[in-house]
């Protein structure tokens, strides 16, 4: 069977990205397989700590691919270092600049550091190709919550559940920005639909309350 020339391309280019390889017959690197390895098992039992000692055990080179920085952020991030983790998923852009992966996972730092003008700056990078991400869509409509935009959080959960009617944490989050601009009543119904199929959500039920007396 012939092998398209285009996937060939492929095959190598996704080769490079991974692991910077440059022969199809290259070695497995064992020792950042290893290191590779217990890092995950650190992280698994919470220790994020060990786990970036034990990436840090990887060979120099192999340090220097996306893989590496990707997953470094992940664990500064995991670790509470969250400035840190910004410069690894940064240094993980430089190395994969179209990645979605890596905008995705740097807003959580952001977020965390409260620093939610980049967060916003990397959600709408995100959102120019991939219009219907839910978890940026719903962290940006969150960061606009927090920092009292409601207007804009309310039409960005609004948004988020055209395409995802059933989801009740969105609703919740929805129904909060309009009881923060006053919607009393239509808050309330949007709590009172919530609480109808997911009658433990702790979100809804304290908007519900507040709804019903009047309160924000």
């Amino acid at each position: 069977m012939s092998f398209p020339r285009w996937l060939f391309f492929v095959v190598i280019s996704v080769g490079c990205t991974i692991g910077g390889v440059s022969s199809a017959r290259a070695q497995i690197d064992e020792v950042t397989a290893r290191a590779y390895e217990k890092s995950r098992q650190q992280e698994a039992v919470g220790a994020y700590a060990a786990a970036v000692a034990a990436m840090q055990s990887a060979t120099p080179d192999s340090q220097q691919t996306y893989p590496f920085a990707v997953r470094m952020g992940w664990l500064m991030f995991q670790a509470g270092n969250h400035e840190a983790s910004i410069g690894f998923f940064r240094r993980a852009l430089s190395l994969g600049p179209a990645s979605i992966e890596a905008r995705m996972q740097m807003m959580l730092p952001l977020m965390a550091a409260k620093r939610f003008a980049d967060a916003e700056t990397i959600a709408a990078e995100v959102l120019q190709v991939d219009r219907h991400n839910l978890a940026v869509r719903t962290r940006l409509a969150k960061i606009q919550y927090g920092t009292s935009h409601f207007s804009e959080a309310a039409a960005t959960f609004h948004d988020i559940l055209v395409d995802y009617p059933a989801d009740v944490d969105v609703a919740a989050g929805y129904a909060w920005a309009l009881l923060k601009m006053n919607r009393t009543e239509e808050a309330y119904g949007v709590f009172r639909n919530v609480l109808t199929v997911a009658p433990s959500n702790v979100s809804a039920q304290e908007g519900y309350r507040l709804a019903t007396t009047g309160q924000r």
